[in-house]
């Protein structure tokens, strides 16, 4: 690597280093750097949390979203990256695939020391897909000085597997004056041949990689809690959430005429139905059987009046015809089913769709 010096038109090159050697740490130093300019690692990164803390104690060092609305786990290691590097980075991403949209949204609001409904906001104008994807899909970025050969040869295997892990490596340069100079290079998959290596990778996996078309059918949680039960949603045709804006705004993407299936996380689905009724606060909203509002009925739920009057934090209801329904005791499902840790979304996938069309109808 060269230094150019523009005045005397020649070039000065510069001597490669250790990080260990100039005294920098890890975490105190390279992390930072990473932290406040993400872009060194090859693109546009967000920063959502530093020094993570999972469940087994063990600490990630940066935890980021792509513009695709994936999670990417980034493991930094100074000088070598040892020979269990991607191991580990595994092990973080198998936990963070189980985020859900709220906890992404609470892990960076405490990252920005802001509201959820503020680091949601920034989640949505970062990303340039529907939120809806937001960890659907995790990454890995391994970075390093140098790269143990077994992490490499273990790298390029995960990869033909459909893993999305990369290595990137942070080479650091000294002048004559011990000026540092970084210089990051994306060593797996190689620039130059990412889109080449990336569609080889999909044929070998036997994967279009294409998103599914839309089927026209929604995807709804139908949660249980202290504001809702399903007994409710059932007896008098509805479906709701809130105590959030995040929450309540799922909803609102439903329009009169949409096709939904009820979905109860942790166990199946539920019930098929058709939108009646589009979006609104608990307090406003009139069930036509019993010319009353839905709070005036003898509901199942403790608190479905909880912050009724307040429109970011009241429940949210929208009017279904169900077609089918079954106790939650009864729900459907099968191994691989699609489920999603949003409210609202769209259903694409072709399996479970035909599934919930032979168990509830279409």
């Amino acid at each position: 690597m060269y230094k150019v010096d523009l005045s005397n038109k020649k070039l000065i090159e510069l001597s490669p280093t250790k990080y260990a050697d100039l005294g920098l740490k890890e975490r105190f130093d390279i992390q930072e750097w990473i932290e406040k300019s993400p872009a060194i690692l090859g693109e546009n990164l967000l920063v959502i949390g530093k020094e993570v803390t999972l469940r087994s104690g063990k600490r990630l060092d940066l935890l980021c979203i792509d513009k695709d609305a994936s999670l990417v786990i980034v493991e930094l290691k100074r000088d070598d990256s040892g020979s269990e590097v991607e191991w580990q980075a595994i092990k973080y991403a198998s936990f963070c695939s189980n985020f859900l949209a709220d906890e992404i949204y609470q892990h960076y609001a405490r990252y920005l020391e802001s509201s959820e409904y503020e680091a949601q906001k920034k989640i949505e104008e970062f990303i340039t897909v529907d939120i809806e994807n937001l960890n659907q899909f995790q990454r890995i970025i391994l970075v390093s000085n140098e790269f143990n050969s077994e992490v490499i040869s273990a790298v390029l295997w995960l990869r033909e597997f459909g893993i999305n892990i990369q290595c990137v490596r942070l080479a650091p340069y000294v002048d004559s004056d011990n000026e540092l100079f970084i210089k990051p290079e994306v060593i797996i998959p190689l620039p130059e041949a990412k889109d080449y290596i990336e569609k080889k990778e999909i044929k070998q996996r036997g994967k279009g990689g294409v998103q599914a078309e839309w089927t026209g059918y929604w995807f709804v949680n139908v949660g249980e809690g202290l504001h809702r039960t399903w007994e409710d949603n059932r007896k008098y045709g509805f479906i709701g959430a809130g105590q959030g804006k995040w929450y309540s705004d799922g909803l609102k993407r439903l329009a009169i005429g949409d096709k939904i299936y009820a979905y109860m996380k942790g166990l199946g689905y539920v019930g098929f139905g058709e939108v009646t009724h589009k979006a609104a606060m608990i307090k406003d909203f009139i069930i036509p059987e019993y010319n009353k509002s839905l709070l005036e009925l003898d509901l199942k739920a403790e608190r479905p009046h909880e912050n009724s009057d307040d429109e970011e934090l009241s429940e949210w209801i929208v009017g279904v015809k169900w077609i089918k329904t079954v106790p939650k005791e009864q729900n459907k499902t099968f191994v691989g089913v699609f489920a999603n840790q949003n409210v609202v979304c769209k259903l694409r996938h072709e399996q479970t769709l035909r599934f919930v069309q032979k168990e509830f109808g279409l």
